[in-house]
């Protein structure tokens, strides 16, 4: 074991990377439960994948979680378990920092993307009524760009769900069910959206910065919008 200042928090690592994110939680809650841990925090990030810092009330209680966990087997692999180098809020500030980052880039991009596709559908309008009836459906960038700037919220929203996809709640549940803190779906079919509710607004934005909008897009439309709901 490396020797670094005991402090209140803890760092795991070494942790099997192909367990789910809801699962391992599960596991490290159950494993903690007699030392009745304050945070613990786990990013799907492939950067932090397989790690885990665990925050306690005291260095008393995280210096027995070192000496006891260190070494155990959790998912068919031994965990090593030490004090962390920093704060775990330090650690996971700064991760995030390089995710808003690639994040403000990704907007830019959609939002140019959503603007050429506006002005493809306007070119549209003018030769036929069906696609003018279409064009007029779909959001503006000024629409967009509003949703994207929305201050966090623990309650993402994902919109313009395509009916004719058919989706219902359940496949919604099956797309998020392995970003961590998930608690609850609420699909509204009449008006094709639906309320995705996390835990707390860093897992809500860890779902946010992680998803893939590729598959997003090839399970709801093309033309969803997914962002922070607005309080």
């Amino acid at each position: 074991m490396t020797s670094i200042e005991p402090k209140q928090t803890i760092y795991v690592n070494n942790i099997n990377d192909k367990v789910s994110i809801n699962k391992l939680r599960s596991s490290l809650q159950a494993l903690l439960q007699n030392y009745s841990p304050n945070k613990i925090l786990i990013q799907k990030t492939l950067k932090l994948k397989g790690q885990a810092f665990i925050t306690f009330d005291n260095i008393e209680i995280a210096s027995k979680a070192v000496k006891d966990l260190d070494k155990k087997e959790l998912f068919d692999k031994p965990i090593n378990v030490n004090f962390a180098k920093s704060n775990s809020d330090d650690v996971f500030d700064k991760d995030k920092d390089e995710i808003n980052s690639r994040r403000n880039s990704r907007k830019e991009s959609k939002i140019q993307k959503k603007v050429a596709e506006s002005k493809s559908k306007l070119t549209k309008k003018k030769a036929s009524k069906k696609d003018s009836k279409s064009t007029k459906e779909q959001p503006t960038s000024i629409d967009i760009k509003s949703w994207q700037n929305l201050p966090p919220n623990k309650i993402l929203l994902l919109q313009n769900i395509d009916n004719i996809k058919n989706i219902n709640k359940n496949q919604v549940e099956e797309f998020f069910e392995d970003y961590a803190g998930l608690e609850l779906i609420r699909y509204i079919k009449p008006r094709n959206l639906s309320f995705i509710e996390f835990e707390n607004e860093e897992l809500s934005t860890n779902c946010l910065d992680n998803v893939d909008l590729s598959s997003l897009k090839e399970k709801f439309g093309n033309d969803i919008i997914f962002s922070y709901a607005k309080k």
